[in-house]
């Protein structure tokens, strides 16, 4: 599948970044304040600044198919990040329909295999998420022994069996490409954009409003 065939960025929804004369809060406490659109428009602002040859678009929402932005480089190598904008580190029951819908729409071809397949969270990811990622074949292990209870019915509005062919799909696959982020790391590195002040900084908008009064 061609990155060409994949649908456009949508146009995205105004976002309007609230004044933040006098508020006082870090960066990362303000990041966790946003809500879900805002926090994936923030991370698609940091995927731009990465690679000055990425290709970049964004499929939040309903038919994302598990990825939530898209980036391509110029090897062709696809990297995948997916939000989650959960009020508590993220847990492997959070992210069990995620690795389900990974294996199961890269084996039927409905979505390239990606290099990459980044979990970003405000809240970060928890310890035992963390174990699981840092184990990769012990994803494949525990999406078998979980897929009917946290996978079967959340994928498609059809249910998706286990079948031997797709099960076998599961056991080979490479959960290596999985990667996490630290919020605290993308933050740092979205300080590099042109974003940045207008998100974060605080001497930014209280420059302008001093300059307005």
């Amino acid at each position: 599948m061609s990155f060409e065939c994949l649908t456009p960025f949508p146009a995205p929804e105004k976002v309007i970044i609230k004044d933040v004369d006098g508020d006082t809060r870090v960066p990362y406490e303000r990041v966790k304040s946003y809500d879900d659109k805002e926090f994936e428009l923030f991370i698609r602002e940091w995927v731009v600044s990465l690679k000055s040859r990425y290709q970049v678009r964004g499929f939040g929402g309903a038919g994302d198919k598990g990825r939530d932005v898209v980036a391509k480089d110029e090897d062709n190598h696809y990297s995948y990040y997916q939000c989650k904008h959960y009020d508590h580190p993220l847990t492997p029951s959070d992210m069990l329909p995620e690795f389900g819908k990974l294996v199961y729409y890269t084996y039927s071809g409905e979505i390239p295999l990606p290099h990459e397949y980044y979990i970003l969270a405000p809240m970060d990811i928890g310890a035992k998420l963390n174990d699981l990622i840092d184990t990769p074949s012990s994803i494949n292990i525990m999406l078998i022994k979980k897929w009917d209870s946290n996978c079967r019915t959340k994928i498609t509005k059809e249910p998706i069996d286990l079948s031997p062919e797709l099960k076998s799909y599961i056991e080979s696959f490479d959960f290596s490409i999985i990667k996490t982020k630290s919020m605290l790391e993308v933050i740092e590195e979205h300080r590099s954009t042109a974003f940045y002040a207008f998100r974060l900084c605080i001497s930014f908008w209280r420059r302008i409003n001093s300059n307005t009064r």
